[in-house]
């Protein structure tokens, strides 16, 4: 309950704010990026809930939009509310972030990225370990991002460096998407 006032007072600063503030990605453009405001939970292990702030790309008015890709680059950065480094895309305009827990015990949650285009179904699940003071990347699976479902839900602890995460994949026979599974390892370096 302690860490629960706080977390919320932090989250509305940044979800509630005027024109000068970070602005949710689900309300109209306001500022010169907007940036979407996600719980991720204690992903530090210092028992203080966390905050991922993912930072789009700019927009520059309702004419132009995004602008032209080789000068206003689609990229997204997630921030911490913990002081982690951030992770950056360079090929999103949002994004959507989960902690997946610390599957290596090293004290540090890992987690997917979900890069997002306004376009389309079809996507991308990144996986991210925290190791020597930065994010590394360490796989990704595909996935269909136009569901209500928890990515947290397809992943399954293999071991202290491997996992098994449900993707889907398109099957032309069935003309529909089917799950498979597939191993991702954790980098130790």
């Amino acid at each position: 309950m302690k860490l629960l006032l706080p977390s919320l007072l932090l989250l509305s600063v940044f979800s509630f704010g005027g024109r000068d503030k970070f602005a949710c990605i689900n309300k109209p453009f306001q500022g010169p990026t907007d940036t979407d405001t996600l719980v991720i939970g204690d992903i530090n292990n210092d028992k203080i809930i966390d905050t991922a702030f993912i930072v789009g790309p700019k927009w520059l008015n309702e004419e132009d939009g995004w602008g032209d890709p080789k000068t206003s680059p689609y990229e997204i950065d997630v921030h911490f509310s913990c002081g982690l480094p951030s992770i950056h895309d360079d090929n999103a305009v949002t994004g959507y972030i989960e902690n997946i827990g610390d599957i290596d015990g090293d004290g540090v949650s890992e987690v997917i990225v979900v890069p997002i285009w306004f376009i389309g179904c079809w996507g991308r699940m990144k996986f991210y370990t925290y190791k020597k003071g930065q994010w590394r990347y360490f796989g990704d699976a595909d996935c269909h991002i136009c569901t209500d479902e928890k990515y947290i839900g397809r992943i399954t602890k293999l071991s202290k460096n491997k996992i098994r995460v449900i993707e889907d994949a398109w099957d032309s026979e069935s003309a529909d998407r089917v799950k498979k599974p597939k191993i991702l390892k954790l980098n130790s370096k």
